[in-house]
C-alpha cells in the first residue's frame, strides 16, 4: 500500500492511536488507513477518519461484525463445503455515496442500485467438483442494470455435449439483447443527467455503427442469440489460450450466419481490406470461415 500510494504521489501520514501505529492517506472524499491488529493486517476505506475508526474499535462499544445479519447468513451456510465466503453490503455503500451529492443519488437510482441490498458469495467444493454460489439480494423491481439479472434457471441436463477432453467449462444464462438494452438505457439516462448536450450522440453513434457494418446490431445480431452461454477449454482444440471456446444458444441460426457474414464484410470495408468468406459442411453443420 505504501508503494502504491508513493507511486501515485499521495502523502502518507503516520500517527499513534490507541497503542497502534496507523498509516493514512487522505483522498478528499475518502480516507484510507492501515495498521496491525494482533496477528492481522487491517485496511479500511471510509468517509470516517481512520483514527476515529481505531478509537471506536478500541472502545469496544459498537456492534461487532458477528451480529450482522449478512455475516450470520454466511456463517450459517451449510449447502456445501466452502473455502471462501464474502458479502458486500451494497445498500450501505449506496447510502454513503448518496450523501456526497444529489446528482450521485439520482445516478444510483437511474442504474437501479437503490433497490440493491447486498451481494453474497460462497466458494468451495462438492465431492470432486469446485462449486460457487453468488447471490444478489434486492428489494422490489429489477430496474436499470439489475434488469440484466432477469434469467431463467437451467439444469445440468440442459448443458450441451462437450468434448471428451474438456478440462474446465461453465454455463450461464446470458441474454445479450436484454443486456444491450439495459446498458444502453443506463448510458442514455446518465448522459442525460450529467451531459445533456451529448445525449443525442449516443443514438447517432449506434446508427452510424449499424450503417458501417450493414446490419442492425440489436435486431439482426443480438436478437438472433438465445439466452444461454457456454464456455469450455479443450486441449484438443488448441494449446494454451487457443483451447478456449465460447458457444451461444441461437434462435435463428441461418439469420445469424448471414448477419455475421455481412458484419465481417463491413469491418473489412472500414479497413479498406478484402475478405473471402468460405462456406462448407462438416458433419452436417454449415461452417463459415474468413
Amino acid at each position: 500500500l505504501r508503494l502504491a500510494a508513493t507511486a501515485y504521489g499521495l502523502e502518507i501520514k503516520e500517527m499513534k492511536t490507541e497503542g497502534r501505529t496507523l498509516s493514512t492517506v487522505d483522498l478528499e472524499y475518502l480516507n484510507v488507513g492501515w495498521w496491525q491488529e494482533g496477528k492481522h493486517a487491517v485496511v479500511v476505506v471510509s468517509s470516517i477518519k481512520p483514527d476515529v475508526i481505531v478509537s471506536r474499535l478500541a472502545a469496544n462499544k459498537d456492534a461487532r461484525l458477528t451480529v450482522s445479519p449478512l455475516f450470520k447468513k454466511l456463517t450459517g451456510f451449510k449447502e456445501f463445503e466452502t473455502s471462501a465466503r464474502a458479502f458486500l453490503h451494497v445498500e450501505a455503500l449506496a447510502r454513503m455515496a448518496g450523501l456526497l451529492s444529489k446528482d450521485i443519488r439520482q445516478a444510483i437510482s437511474a442504474v437501479g442500485f437503490d433497490s440493491l441490498k447486498a451481494i453474497t458469495l460462497h466458494s468451495g467444493f462438492e465431492n470432486e467438483a469446485e462449486r460457487g454460489l453468488l447471490e444478489i439480494h434486492y428489494n422490489g423491481e429489477r430496474k436499470g442494470l439489475l434488469a440484466m439479472t432477469n434469467s431463467k434457471p437451467f439444469k445440468l441436463g440442459d448443458v450441451p455435449t462437450l468434448p471428451h477432453d474438456v478440462i474446465s467449462w461453465s454455463m450461464t444464462t446470458f441474454d445479450a439483447a436484454a443486456t444491450y438494452d439495459a446498458l444502453l438505457k443506463g448510458a442514455e439516462t446518465l448522459t442525460a443527467m450529467f451531459a445533456p448536450n451529448q445525449a443525442a450522440q449516443i443514438k447517432e453513434l449506434i446508427k452510424e455503427a449499424d450503417q458501417r457494418l450493414g446490419i442492425d446490431i440489436r435486431k439482426d445480431l443480438l436478437g438472433a442469440l438465445g439466452d444461454r452461454l457456454v464456455q469450455y477449454s479443450s486441449p484438443g482444440e488448441g494449446a494454451f489460450t487457443l483451447s478456449q471456446t465460447i458457444a451461444f444458444k441461437v434462435k435463428d441460426g441461418s439469420r445469424l450466419l448471414d448477419t455475421i457474414d455481412q458484419a465481417a464484410k463491413g469491418i473489412a470495408g472500414l479497413a479498406n481490406a478484402k475478405i473471402v468468406i468460405k462456406k462448407r459442411k462438416y458433419r452436417d453443420v454449415d461452417l463459415h470461415e474468413v
